[in-house]
């Protein structure tokens, strides 16, 4: 898995997702023992759990989504033209009760997931100084593709991400951790907002900003548009 998460990660999840975590549980095993030793394997082990949960997710919600329109009472057929505007009414309604119980759903299966259950250990190498910093700017990215897949996700993890952002955070973790608050956005708009100065604006307009701060400054602007 090392070197290239991404693309064994979705050759596996083409399968099934049980079959997937089924498939995932030796390789990720054994990165975890050899990552006590080797910064190298604990850091492709921290990348393979943050694109294994966006990976899971995406099953989830398709599950989620799948029950949940199950579940909804079948759309009103208006009996004649003057039940227009009153059929719309009720077909916006019925859309969001549908939203609502995805996301039910949703975050019931997060519980759950095997991926979900690192964040205690992905949180604890974000924010360590003594972690190395390859294993720390893994874990950081990692949670940011986890806090993505729920908005009540994102807000348990913003406490952890935004201290990332600081200035006294090197630039490889600070730029991270940018990027990382910014594609929160859409979920969490009421909380990245206020954050938005010290992530993104603060590195464009400090004196001897790392190129690689500067570029994930610039980069984590669009989210805002």
């Amino acid at each position: 898995v090392a070197g290239a998460e991404r693309r064994a990660l979705e050759v596996l999840f083409l399968q099934p997702r049980h079959g997937a975590i089924a498939a995932l549980a030796s390789p990720l095993a054994r990165l975890r023992s050899q990552g006590q030793s080797c910064p190298r394997a604990a850091a492709a082990l921290l990348r393979s759990v943050g694109e294994a949960s966006l990976l899971s997710g995406q099953a989830l919600r398709r599950e989620a989504r799948a029950v949940a329109q199950q579940q909804a009472a079948p759309a009103p057929t208006p009996a004649h033209e003057g039940l227009d505007e009153y059929d719309y009414m009720e077909r916006e309604s019925a859309s969001a009760r549908l939203e609502e119980e995805e996301a039910r759903l949703m975050l019931e299966a997060l519980n759950e997931d095997p991926f979900c259950r690192f964040v205690p250990c992905l949180a604890a190498c974000a924010t360590d100084h003594a972690t190395p910093c390859p294993v720390r700017c893994s874990a950081v990215t990692s949670l940011g593709r986890i806090a993505q897949l729920h908005p009540r996700v994102a807000e348990g993890l913003l406490p952890t991400l935004a201290p990332l952002c600081a200035r006294s955070e090197p630039a490889e973790v600070r730029s991270r951790a940018s990027l990382a608050v910014a594609s929160l956005v859409a979920s969490v708009p009421r909380l990245v907002e206020p954050l938005l100065e010290e992530a993104l604006r603060a590195p464009l307009r400090e004196e001897g900003t790392p190129a690689l701060l500067r570029r994930a400054a610039g980069a984590g602007l669009p989210h805002f548009c």
